[in-house]
């Protein structure tokens, strides 16, 4: 897996995602946005999607977590602004050793620089669960 475009490609993403969140609906330009967004997610599902998926499986069997893996963009944040990961980052699942908390909000996010997979508990990052080599 070539890591530095992988992280390109989801730089890329996140950027595309956080630009259309300042876009309205009723802007010209946010359809022709929309699409752009659209096609760099197929072109990164193109290029990493088996890959990344059997990473997701792997990781959440490491968690024992019965979580069904997703397109691997689902686990994206909204930004990855320094620490800020927007309002719902990555995807909730849910692991065997939390699950008599219910309070405790647990999501697998994937991060660019460098690129990774990290546990996030309560929006804190908690553990790295893979990184690109």
């Amino acid at each position: 897996m070539d890591s530095n475009k992988l992280n390109t490609y989801l730089k890329s993403i996140i950027e595309k995602r956080a630009k259309l969140l300042t876009i309205p609906y009723s802007d010209d330009t946010y359809d022709a946005e929309e699409d752009a967004l659209h096609d760099l997610e197929d072109e990164f599902a193109d290029e990493f999607g088996d890959e990344m998926e059997a990473v997701i499986s792997k990781v959440l069997k490491t968690l024992n977590s019965d979580s069904d893996v997703l397109h691997p963009t689902a686990y994206l944040p909204q930004m990855a602004d320094g620490v800020d990961f927007g309002d719902d980052p990555g995807v909730p699942i849910e692991i065997d050793a939390y699950e008599d908390n219910d309070e405790m909000d647990i999501r697998l996010v994937l991060i660019p620089d460098p690129a990774q997979l990290v546990l996030m508990l309560n929006g804190a990052i908690a553990r790295e669960m893979w990184k690109a080599k």
